[in-house]
């Protein structure tokens, strides 16, 4: 089952069993598949599919229409553009992220 903290905003959304969200998180329209954490202060904003065993950094920003693959890292205060596409396994960091 999932863990959700009380302080996060959580709307039009779908998360999997064993997805961690953590406080502060606001998300909207997006699909969490299963076994990802979602740290502090993370903004998801609208249409984004997180794939398997993903780590969201503290404070990352992912904007509309992205793609995250399996094994993904995205970096604390990394900011993915909209209409992105991440491949299994990158590690994205940086404003914007590049992997």
């Amino acid at each position: 089952r999932a863990w959700v903290h009380p302080k996060t905003y959580i709307r039009l959304s779908i998360i999997e069993p064993g997805v961690h969200v953590n406080y502060g998180v606001m998300m909207t329209s997006t699909y969490v598949e299963n076994h990802t954490t979602i740290s502090p202060g993370v903004i998801l904003a609208g249409d984004i599919h997180i794939g398997k065993r993903c780590l969201i950094g503290l404070g990352a920003r992912v904007c509309d229409r992205v793609c995250i693959g399996d094994d993904v890292t995205v970096g604390a205060c990394a900011v993915i553009l909209p209409e992105t596409i991440i491949p299994s396994g990158a590690t994205a960091i940086g404003v914007p992220a590049k992997w």
